[in-house]
């Protein structure tokens, strides 16, 4: 099905503000100024009776599209837009499925369905066609563009209104769900190991709580200005109900320092709410001041990990390595060249089937199917105010012990790869080798 059912004011009015924003409002202004244009003058020459659009109709709780618009062309899938499996120059855009059912794509803007995206989706648009088009549900009008969207080597259109270029809201339907164990800090300041941090995740529940109609637990206002506080019986009750989890479950924590794994039943958690750092010695602390999550008394251990809660363990140790990268001939980039990438450094690295690569002067990551020779994932990775890049490890200096890291640390997943980048603000995502497999962002309270 493609349909979000995003219906309500508040959330519709937070996607479409966003959508706009990233689709350039005053180049789509133009297109539009531009169609309109064309569509009086060709009414005044007579020459078309009936251009008006039709009203898409939708069923309840589904955006199945019903005839659009009348087949012009008995196009073949042959005859379709075809994405070159040739590598190009042009770096890649994407966006996320939002649709909490999925998305339908087709063969062409208004054309037939041919399958669908799965919510969270990352896609890669190669075209904007220009073709504007809108979709009635619940009384609301989502409007956007049809966009050709990667698909395998084809290309293959999505509707924009139901894409975003972020991806955080997205997270409170991801699976699984990932945190980071931590710390806080005491009223002095003095960290206090040992603490997983769910703040991000309750943040994310009160962004859909109308839309999923959940029930958000009501914060112990009367003991705002303790250090921590103590969360009670039924806070803990409806938090534990909001992450889907039971007493009974237990927090997997996988170190990736250690290539370990620790357990803790959540029966034996105290459940507290830590000023954040950024708040200590203010005189006025609300609600927003505090942090939520599991005292892990026990927990002091140096190094990156992952968290989960849940019943049964998704972790695995023993395949874990840290990416020496191999220095290579710039010739030997699997990846056609621009101007800007002609001088540096290149390297490669090999892991269990897969070739990486990469161009160190852009940080362009492009990952090889050994077998095949075929390219299944390109990335770059960037700096900007709030994200750095890590130092890489090289044959020749293997100072930085603790940068890029790979292996399949998840069951029944494709190898994972991290820490490219480090993030001032927001939260790092978990990559997979495989495009087909979405990476994870990691749930963790990053707040300034």
């Amino acid at each position: 099905m493609e349909e979000v059912a995003i219906a309500q004011q508040s959330l519709k009015n937070y996607y479409l503000n966003w959508m706009f924003e990233n689709f350039k409002i005053f180049k789509e202004g133009l297109k539009l100024i531009t169609y309109f244009s064309l569509v009086i003058l060709i009414g005044c020459n007579g020459n078309e009776s009936n251009n008006t659009q039709k009203q898409i109709k939708t069923e309840k709780d589904s955006l199945e599209i019903e005839n659009p618009v009348a087949e012009t062309e008995d196009a073949s899938m042959a005859e379709k837009s075809q994405v070159k499996e040739t590598n190009t120059k042009r770096r890649p855009e994407y966006v996320y499925v939002r649709a909490k059912f999925g998305l339908n794509y087709r063969d062409a803007p208004k054309g037939e369905k041919l399958g669908s995206f799965s919510l969270g989706d990352r896609l890669e648009i190669v075209e904007y066609t220009g073709v504007n088009d809108f979709v009635i549900e619940s009384e609301d009008t989502l409007s956007g563009e049809w966009l050709g969207v990667r698909n395998e080597n084809d290309t293959v259109y999505v509707l924009s209104a139901f894409v975003t270029y972020s991806n955080e809201f997205l997270q409170y339907y991801q699976r699984p769900r990932i945190y980071i164990a931590g710390g806080y800090s005491d009223n002095d300041g003095k960290p206090i190991s040992g603490f997983l941090n769910l703040s991000q995740f309750v943040y994310l529940s009160r962004m859909v709580k109308d839309y999923e109609g959940i029930d958000i637990p009501e914060f112990p206002n009367q003991h705002v200005g303790k250090n921590p506080i103590k969360l009670g019986e039924n806070y803990r009750k409806k938090l534990l109900s909001l992450l889907e989890v039971s007493e009974t479950d237990t927090v997997y924590i996988y170190n990736i320092k250690l290539d370990s794994i620790f357990t803790y039943k959540i029966k034996d958690l105290e459940l507290i709410a830590p000023v954040n750092i950024y708040s200590i010695g203010d005189n006025d602390l609300s609600e927003h001041d505090y942090e939520i999550g599991f005292l892990l008394s026990n927990y002091d251990v140096d190094g990156m990990n992952f968290a989960y809660l849940g019943n049964k363990n998704i972790f695995q140790t023993g395949t874990r390595k840290a990416i020496i990268w191999e220095e290579i001939e710039l010739s030997d980039f699997p990846f056609e060249l621009d101007s800007n990438e002609l001088s540096g450094n290149s390297y490669s690295f090999l892991y269990d089937g897969f070739e990486l690569y990469l161009l160190n002067s852009r940080r362009h990551l492009v990952i090889v199917d050994s077998k095949s020779q075929k390219i299944i994932k390109e990335l770059f990775f960037t700096s900007s105010e709030g994200v750095s890049l890590v130092p890489i490890n090289t044959k020749s200096n293997k100072e930085n012990y603790q940068a890029q890291w790979i292996g399949r640390i998840f069951k029944d997943k494709p190898p994972a790869f991290f820490r490219f980048q480090n993030y001032s603000f927001g939260c790092p995502v978990i990559q997979f080798v495989s495009e087909k497999e979405p990476s994870i962002g990691i749930l963790c309270d990053n707040r300034h």
